[in-house]
């Protein structure tokens, strides 16, 4: 009975001494097997009990619906080589802890996928126990580069922006060649970004040869002074992603001038996927509409250029784009053709690895999901530890492995 007893609540290592219940409660009442015990200040082993102290309750998991608590008997050493009085450790039980590691794995795993008061509803635990030891086992900000990244010949970063409440944004950045969130960062500002650029080691620096994000100068700012080796790279989703804005503000002009409805999904679509019927529809809106055949038509001859099969013939028919849209009588045309032009280098950076941020967004999408499911947040230091919470495997959180078994 007393080996189930261990292992069901993982108390390898303890002496089961007796079992009881106490109300809704389990009361396990345990010790330490071993004679001896090594003293923290010299590191020498004595068997000389010194004291027993009064045996202590710890909060251990919730096994059924039931509470289970540890009876601990501790006792106190006399290390005669230094002359000082030490308490004998427990293993997965932090000193002054009123709950064990156990029940902290069991509250992360569960906060990963719930809200925080859920989770505190099922642990019995509350907030700020919760939130308090969320800060302390997540460090912000820690990454161990030379370990990880020791071996690795090149690497691709992914950055972009999310909301992290309302208008306050947070920014993502993620190792796209190992598709791994890296650090989620709890504001929007260039020092902020800067400031995680320069805690990367500069032997680590050399080997970052691409940065993609959408089309924010402030990207290619801070790559070409933090990161000058690195090659800024337009995301392909964002530029097509910013052309059916474009397309849909001048489907909504033209809709509002006329008075007539122009259905939206059929420009969204892209031409491959157009069944016959939607072509007919799509060559009589251009009829009435001239513009925004001149927008579709930028839309579709970007897509092409993506599926270029080198820099130079995508070079090629960027170009050609680019004149085309010189012509133009449509002013927003002309907004474009500038942007376009402006962004080319970095639109075109895309064809050395054909690299995008579908990753990042992945993850935004999970964060999303987070952030759906916790009902929102309003401390930024607690929605970024949430977040990387969820995307560390649990066996890798800095609690002691003994209940890790």
């Amino acid at each position: 009975m007393k080996d189930f007893i261990r292992k069901v609540f993982k108390l390898e290592g303890y002496l089961i001494y007796r079992c009881w219940f106490e109300g809704s409660a389990v009361v396990i009442h345990v010790g330490r097997p071993k004679k001896e015990a090594r003293c923290p200040h010299c590191k020498n082993l004595t068997r000389r009990v010194h004291q027993v102290r009064k045996p202590q309750r710890v909060f251990h998991c919730i096994f059924l619906g039931w509470r289970v608590f540890l009876q601990l008997t501790k006792r106190r050493f006399w290390c005669r080589g230094c002359n000082r009085a030490f308490t004998e450790s427990m293993p997965g039980i932090r000193k002054w802890a009123r709950r064990s590691d156990l029940l902290w794995l069991m509250a992360f795993e569960l906060l990963r996928h719930l809200s925080f008061r859920t989770c505190c509803d099922i642990t019995q635990t509350s907030y700020s126990s919760l939130s308090r030891e969320l800060i302390r086992v997540i460090k912000s900000g820690e990454i161990d580069w030379e370990g990880e990244y020791e071996h690795q010949e090149q690497i691709v970063l992914g950055i972009d922006e999310h909301s992290f409440r309302g208008q306050r944004m947070a920014t993502t950045i993620t190792d796209i060649s190992n598709h791994r969130l890296l650090a989620v960062l709890k504001d929007y500002r260039k020092d902020t970004i800067k400031k995680f650029f320069r805690s990367i080691p500069p032997e680590i620096k050399e080997k970052i040869i691409e940065v993609c994000g959408d089309m924010k100068w402030m990207y290619v700012n801070l790559t070409e002074k933090e990161l000058p080796q690195a090659k800024m790279v337009v995301d392909k989703f964002h530029l097509i992603r910013d052309a059916n804005i474009k397309i849909d503000e001048a489907r909504r002009i033209e809709q509002e001038a006329t008075k007539k409805e122009i259905k939206r999904k059929i420009f969204l679509k892209n031409k491959e996927d157009l069944r016959e019927k939607e072509k007919e529809q799509l060559e009589e809106y251009f009829k009435k509409y001239p513009s925004l055949k001149e927008f579709y038509w930028v839309k579709e001859k970007l897509r092409e250029m993506y599926r270029a099969e080198d820099r130079k013939q995508g070079e090629e028919i960027l170009d050609m784009v680019i004149a085309a849209m010189r012509v133009s009588d449509d002013g927003a045309i002309l907004c474009w053709r500038n942007m376009l032009r402006r962004w080319k280098n970095q639109i075109l950076n895309y064809f050395g690895n054909r690299t995008t941020n579908a990753f990042t967004e992945g993850v935004h999408t999970k964060i999303k999901k987070i952030k759906r499911v916790s009902y929102g947040f309003r401390n930024a230091d607690i929605y970024v530890r949430k977040v990387a919470l969820s995307f560390i495997p649990i066996a890798l959180l800095p609690i002691s492995s003994h209940f890790l078994l």
